[in-house]
């Protein structure tokens, strides 16, 4: 049984670049000197003679709104580009690969898909391909099958499966291509112009239908704060997004706290000097934003974090033990935590050595800590996690059109002959029509230095920048926000707006630069 709603979604038609409503012929390849390349309308003869077989898509780790419609790009441009060619799905991501369930994605499939959330016809799937034995199965599967392309939406936060895969074909002299389109929230993987990721725009419209209902609750109370954190590591993109659509009274941005090397106790102090100065004026309530990883940028917590991992690491200590072990710097750092909280930072590694949030509870941390500090005030909190809800949204109209051309785009890099390449779209902050299909090498994003499982290289980690407009717009009017009641209250998503709505953080950043982080825990 299909709804109205659903039905209607299905109907909206994602809006193209203007070089890919060409035919092949007329569509340009400009490779820069670097190996970045921009797909736009010109006619150079680049895919003459270009042919594909069978492409496929494998759908990795987290749902991410808008990743169905890169399955439609990748589908049109064949129709389009390569009508001989087949689109297979690997069902239940690399799993599927290894036990060779797949299936063709018809016509049928997309129009069941299009412009809608999850991943209901493939399914996706967290397991990495990392050993020798794994990659001889996946060239043995795109032999057996005539695969050419296989292209990877998503990926873990170091896209682990992209990377060995691309340097394993290479090394091995085998002609399948790897394509990947990062889609996450995490802000690991946006090499693309403006700091933007895709499915950003659907979580930051998502979470800001929220927080404003937060906010109106607030406001109608008058009696409590509300600490709401946004899921979802590095998640300051869509963070800084919501900040400037609902003007919360404060909104802590991780980056900054790095910056200004800003510990547990600096961030507690800062949340109530809020709520001492907003108490003067007479307002006990108010809406504290973050996201779920704050802590981990606070120099303090992020050593304590860096520590237990090492130890955790080496042996099999139980994280109640781990407090006897510690330097004295830690130490310092845990007792710092409030004392109910303090199991759940040291437990809360991952067998693959990710941090899981949820367990470490920065929310209630902060929270408490703010309540030790404001002991001559009467302190009442609640505290709010927005989570998968968003992820599983049906992707506005914005990343219905981005998923889209991302995934023309990583067809026709495909076709190119290119390998290793990670497809997106350039120029994010135009029209539509004015996109450009945009494909950068993997050697670009790669940092050299070891990361914490010793590989040499791995996947470069972007971080917000705080130079761009949208942050300096954010830094100038947060006084205000605090200072009085200025909860704008966005509502749900409009996905009946005949014109693509750009996202204000592409309105204010174009001249915005990317950054980088490589540190990690």
């Amino acid at each position: 049984m299909c709804s109205d709603f659903e039905r209607l979604r299905r109907k909206f038609k994602p809006k193209r670049c203007d070089a890919f409503s060409h035919a092949v012929s007329n569509i340009s390849a400009v490779q820069s000197d670097d190996g970045t390349i921009l797909l736009k309308s010109g006619f150079d003869f680049s895919f003459a003679g270009k042919r594909l077989r069978n492409v496929l898509a494998v759908f990795s780790d987290v749902v991410m709104p808008g990743a169905n419609n890169c399955l439609a790009g990748i589908r049109d441009a064949i129709v389009s580009y390569s009508p001989n060619s087949v689109l297979y799905g690997a069902v239940s991501g690399f799993q599927g690969v290894l036990s060779d369930n797949f299936k063709e994605i018809g016509r049928n499939d997309i129009r069941r898909i299009l412009n809608c959330g999850g991943y209901a016809v493939i399914g996706s799937g967290d397991l990495k391909i990392e050993d020798d034995d794994q990659l001889d199965a996946v060239a043995d599967f795109c032999a057996q099958h005539e695969i050419d392309l296989i292209v990877i939406v998503g990926g873990d936060e170091k896209n682990i499966s992209f990377m060995n895969l691309s340097d394993y074909f290479d090394f091995k002299g085998i002609s399948t291509r790897v394509i990947s389109i990062p889609s996450c929230i995490n802000g690991r993987q946006k090499p693309w112009s403006r700091n933007w990721a895709l499915g950003t725009d659907t979580v930051s419209k998502v979470c800001s239908g929220i927080i404003g209902d937060i906010q109106m609750s607030a406001l109608s109370s008058a009696k409590s704060y509300h600490f709401v954190t946004i899921s979802g590591t590095c998640a300051s993109n869509a963070l800084l997004e919501c900040a400037l659509k609902c003007q919360s009274s404060l909104t802590l941005i991780g980056e900054e706290i790095r910056f200004k090397r800003l510990s547990l106790e600096n961030i507690a102090d800062a949340v109530s000097s809020c709520v001492r100065t907003r108490k003067i004026d007479g307002r006990s309530y108010g809406v504290i934003l973050f996201s779920d990883d704050i802590l981990e940028n606070a120099y303090d917590v992020r050593m304590l974090l860096r520590e237990v991992f090492a130890l955790r690491r080496e042996s099999d200590m139980l994280p109640e033990d781990i407090s006897d072990v510690l330097s004295p710097a830690s130490l310092n750092a845990l007792n710092s935590i409030p004392r109910d909280c303090r199991n759940g930072v040291l437990d809360c590694f991952s067998k693959s050595g990710c941090i899981d949030f949820s367990q470490m509870d920065a929310a209630r941390i902060l929270a408490e800590k703010t309540k030790e500090k404001l002991k001559d005030y009467y302190f009442d909190y609640k505290i709010h996690r927005i989570g998968s809800e968003s992820l599983c949204a049906f992707p506005t109209n914005f990343d219905c059109s981005f998923a889209y051309n991302s995934g023309i785009c990583a067809f026709l890099l495909g076709l190119l002959g290119k390998s290793g390449y990670v497809a997106g779209v350039h120029g994010l902050e135009k029209k539509a029509g004015n996109w450009l299909g945009l494909g950068i090498p993997l050697s670009r994003l790669l940092d050299e230095s070891a990361d914490s499982d010793g590989a040499d290289s791995v996947m470069r980690k972007y971080s917000l920048d705080m130079n761009c407009g949208a942050f300096v717009e954010f830094r100038n009017r947060r006084t205000s926000y605090m200072l009085n009641d200025d909860f704008a209250f966005p509502g749900p998503v409009d996905y009946n707006c005949k014109e693509m709505d750009v996202p204000l953080s592409l309105k204010l950043s174009c001249d915005s630069r990317i950054s980088h982080d490589a540190e990690g825990v």
